[in-house]
């Protein structure tokens, strides 16, 4: 054992993007307890990578096993179900489980991404007055269909974690609202954008909303808050309303995936146990939520 992992260090050590090495470094260690931290840490950027690979999520689940982490356990044994890669026992003890064990969603790594979010939140009222926009996200489908259901829970969250008046825009739109919105908490001298939606974020943003916004900016400037690119932020900002939607709602992550699926790739609903690896690579919002509830529990074994 010693001399096998001698050599698959020295062969990353001569190739760091020897990934065949790094999945059998990882593979071994999760063998040796004494190793299991840097077993998660070898899985996690695995992971990070393909998210839908079982041999990889086997070995951090067997980790968990070992360190009695039932939560863990639980959700590492939801991945593998909803996947359609885990065993017919996995299966049923999954089908038996009482709770979801989600993390919480927090929120947008970058931090100038998340005073945008933040920002949203903040000035969500008056954006929603300011449009004219309902104060909910209307249903999305058949609301006795569990895949309509999620989804409209997944707008709700994306509503909450931003504006709901934001919701229904195009990205471009969303980007002129918040530059506004932050150009007005900065009293900049020239407010750029629609005249009539300038208008009428201006006179919704009073005095005390805007010192209460400006606030939220902190140290960033309004024109760091124009400078994001807002469709990449949109992708992750809705990344992590499916994340809070999995978390809130009755939904579990296959359902999540499968809704995912249908609107990114356009996919026929497959069989309950059907294998979902091959058709998350082709459907990005769903491999990034994927991505997203393997790493938060792998953070959490």
């Amino acid at each position: 054992m010693d001399e096998a992992l001698d050599a698959y260090r020295a062969a990353i050590a001569a190739n760091p993007r020897f990934r065949e090495a790094h999945a059998a470094l990882a593979g071994l260690l999760v063998h040796q307890p004494e190793s299991w931290d840097e077993a998660l840490a070898r899985l996690r950027d695995l992971l990070e990578a393909k998210p839908t690979e079982a041999s990889h999520l086997r070995g951090a689940l067997s980790i968990a096993e070992g360190r009695e982490r039932a939560p863990a356990v639980r959700l590492g044994r939801m991945i593998l179900s909803a996947l359609g890669s885990a065993t017919a026992q996995e299966r049923e003890y999954e089908a038996a489980r009482s709770e979801s064990s989600f993390p919480t969603a927090g929120g947008l790594e970058n931090p100038v991404w998340e005073c945008a979010r933040r920002l949203a939140v903040s000035a969500g009222e008056e954006i929603g007055r300011a449009l004219g926009a309902p104060a909910e996200s209307a249903a999305v489908g058949d609301p006795g269909d569990p895949l309509a259901a999620y989804r409209t829970a997944a707008l709700a969250a994306e509503g909450e974690l931003a504006a709901p008046g934001l919701v229904p825009l195009e990205d471009g739109e969303v980007a002129e609202v918040l530059r506004i919105v932050a150009e007005l908490a900065c009293d900049a001298e020239q407010v750029h954008g629609d005249g009539h939606r300038v208008n009428r974020l201006s006179s919704e943003l009073g005095r005390r909303a805007r010192r209460r916004l400006r606030r939220e900016l902190g140290s960033v400037a309004a024109r760091e808050i124009a400078e994001i690119d807002f469709a990449a932020w949109r992708c992750e900002l809705r990344t992590l309303a499916h994340f809070q939607a999995l978390a809130q709602s009755a939904s579990d992550l296959r359902t999540a995936l499968l809704a995912l699926l249908e609107g990114d790739a356009g996919c026929e609903r497959p069989g309950p146990n059907a294998d979902l690896a091959a058709a998350l690579e082709g459907a990005p919002v769903a491999l990034a939520l994927l991505r997203r509830v393997v790493l938060s529990w792998i953070d959490g074994i």
